[in-house]
């Protein structure tokens, strides 16, 4: 049999070459700014912010956090939605050595005073309302004790042990929030001995093996966990991700993946930074504000994240807008050879990633048909990713070709959870357990099957939820499939899938049923299917994934109803 020549191409990180800086955030604002100084960083709709610009800006807050006390491992929150100010206060954080802590804009009560005991926070950096979100008021419910208090004294409180001061940006503050980034400048500006050699001194103790920032997993099943990533691990891995996003200097993008999740470095900061493109920030993630940005600036290059695709497209149709000038993230990328649109059946599945790895650890040329017989897979390894499948009964290696769990290991992977001991998210040898029911071929490709306890164990056989979301996904009439096993009394499990259809669609289970049954064994045919509003599913905070839990908690009671 003759070998398929896409197998011999290179990919494309191996066309890129190794990252050319040590890595650490320092050292990236300063390539930066001598690479791209004057081109536009980021782009709302009150300002334009060049790469230089934001070098003295993050400069100058970076000086503040140090004159109000903060230094080397500081961990310091940030609590925005994606915006100018979030990159600012992160890079600000992370040049002076201190640990960024993302909170999610969408925390409650109860989930901020968990991040903030768990994570151990010094100091919150915070917006102080998001579209009709008081954060002010969940913060004040969340700790107790701190609204009779006042910005003039570091905070003492049983309830957050370690949190001596909040920064707020926005007006009306309560009487404990300094006023930010006002007062971080101010603090610099009044401390003299704060100089910029000192900065650059403390820049210059950054090393990769340095803490960076710390992502809380929002889980679909449990309390999150707290991965803390170097600065080594975060940015050799982006490096090494960044020729899939397809960005050129100076070109203008959106990204809607949360900064406050490993998503928001991979496709948006940190490539802005390595290729020196520009971050556009749309007033609201309304399809509205998102379609005004995207002509206003005219973007060129999409990532969308959770229903905002949706909700831009809606827009433009509506008012009569013409986006063909968007070259990436509208439609199917073309095949960089040929220019024309790459058959579903020759389609890669994507990149697969996690937080624990910094993002992508799998990925293929997404601009290039698959190999023959490969398609739908999640590609071969980034740089020095090393990946095993195990057995799920007894956790032994498995040859190519046999399905178990994902394990991984290397460079790219977080130090660890934070107050989790290793042994706890790592084998003996270092390898991470990632959950992932995969399978590897001989040529390296990986074939991803869904999450190893997500398997629906039907009347004694298997059932993997991601072959059937597959066959559902294909119809046009089916915007999402999540599928899953509910308690049956005469099966052990029946399937079931919830289905969110397009728009236009009215949902017919019984011919749906069908559809499947046309590709799929008959015991793999949902039993029960439940017709759901996209806004309606429950969802994580973060990446938008379905709750599994919750979502069978409800066909549950749906059936017993």
């Amino acid at each position: 049999m003759t070998r398929d020549p896409l197998l011999d191409l290179p990919l494309p990180h191996e066309d890129l070459g190794p990252i050319d800086f040590t890595p650490t955030i320092p050292n990236a604002i300063r390539r930066a700014t001598e690479r791209f100084g004057d081109l536009a960083f980021m782009v709302d709709d009150q300002r334009t912010i060049t790469f230089a610009e934001a070098d003295a800006i993050t400069a100058r807050m970076a000086c503040g956090l140090v004159a109000l006390g903060a230094g080397k491992g500081s961990r310091i929150a940030i609590m925005m939605p994606n915006c100018t100010d979030w990159v600012l206060a992160f890079l600000a954080v992370a040049r002076m050595g201190g640990l960024a802590v993302g909170f999610s804009s969408l925390f409650q009560r109860r989930e901020i005073a968990w991040a903030l005991r768990h994570n151990d926070i010094d100091t919150l950096l915070v917006s102080a309302t998001y579209g009709n979100a008081d954060y002010q008021a969940r913060i004040e419910d969340a700790v107790p004790g701190l609204a009779g208090l006042t910005a003039a004294e570091p905070f003492y409180l049983d309830s957050a042990p370690y949190l001596r001061r909040i920064l707020v940006w926005g007006r009306e503050l309560r009487p404990w929030a300094l006023k930010g980034p006002d007062r971080l400048l101010a603090a610099a500006d009044a401390a003299p001995q704060v100089t910029a050699s000192l900065l650059r001194a403390m820049e210059d103790a950054v090393t990769p093996a340095c803490e960076m920032v710390t992502i809380c997993t929002s889980g679909t099943t449990a309390e999150p966990k707290a991965a803390v990533h170097t600065h080594g691990a975060g940015l050799r891995n982006v490096w090494n991700y960044s020729p899939w996003t397809f960005l050129e200097p100076g070109e203008r993008f959106y990204n809607g993946l949360a900064y406050f999740w490993v998503g928001g470095f991979l496709r948006g900061v940190f490539p802005a930074l390595f290729r020196g493109a520009c971050i556009v920030h749309p007033k609201s993630l309304s399809g509205d504000d998102l379609l005004d940005a995207v002509v206003k600036h005219r973007v060129t290059n999409i990532y969308f994240g959770g229903p905002q695709r949706h909700g831009l497209l809606a827009a433009a149709a509506r008012r009569g807008v013409d986006l063909s000038f968007v070259r990436h993230g509208l439609e199917p990328t073309p095949d960089r050879r040929t220019g024309g649109v790459i058959p579903p059946e020759r389609r890669v599945g994507g990149s697969l990633g996690m937080t624990e790895t910094f993002g992508t650890h799998s990925s293929d040329a997404i601009d290039l048909p698959a190999p023959e017989g490969k398609a739908a897979n999640w590609g071969r390894p980034l740089p020095d990713v090393e990946r095993r499948i195990v057995s799920l009964e007894t956790g032994e290696p498995l040859p190519p070709g046999e399905t178990g769990e994902l394990q991984l290991r290397g460079p790219n992977m977080m130090r660890g959870y934070h107050k989790r001991e290793r042994h706890e998210a790592f084998t003996p040898d270092g390898w991470f357990r990632t959950g992932d029911r995969c399978m590897i071929d001989a040529d390296d490709f990986l074939f991803f099957y869904g999450r190893a306890n997500d398997m629906i164990k039907t009347s004694g056989a298997n059932v993997a939820p991601a072959e059937v979301e597959a066959v559902l996904i294909a119809l046009p009439e089916v915007r999402e499939a999540i599928v899953l096993g509910v308690p049956d009394p005469h099966k052990g499990e029946a399937v079931a899938a919830v289905v969110v259809p397009e728009d236009g669609f009215t949902l017919d289970a019984e011919a749906l049923r069908q559809k499947v049954r046309a590709e799929l064994s008959s015991y793999k045919v949902p039993q029960i299917v439940a017709a759901m509003a996209y806004e309606d599913v429950p969802r994580t905070d973060a990446a938008g994934k379905p709750k599994r839990a919750l979502l069978r908690e409800m066909l549950m009671a749906r059936r017993e109803g």
